[in-house]
C-alpha cells in the first residue's frame, strides 16, 4: 500500500521549503524536496503517488533534493 506525507523545513530566511516522504507498505522509500514550489504542489505530488500517477523518485534524484542541498539552492 502506498502512502505519502507532506513535509517542510525552513531555509535560512525562515521560508518554508516543501517536500514529500514516499512510503510503500509503511516503509519510507524516498524523500523529494520542491524548493521552487509551494505546499499545494507537494500535496499534489503526494496524492499523485498514492493514486499511482507518480512514481517515487529514483536514488539519483534524492541526492539532488536532500535537505542541505535545498538550503543551498534557496539561499541558505
Amino acid at each position: 500500500m502506498r502512502n505519502a506525507k507532506v513535509i517542510s523545513t525552513d531555509d535560512d530566511h525562515g521560508n518554508p521549503v516543501w517536500g514529500v516522504e514516499f512510503y510503500n507498505e509503511n516503509i519510507l522509500i524516498a524523500t523529494e524536496w520542491y524548493p521552487m514550489h509551494n505546499k499545494f504542489y507537494a500535496e499534489d505530488a503526494a496524492e499523485n503517488f498514492i493514486n499511482g500517477i507518480k512514481e517515487a523518485p529514483q536514488e539519483i534524484q534524492l541526492n539532488l533534493f536532500d535537505e542541505a542541498s535545498v538550503k543551498e539552492r534557496v539561499g541558505g
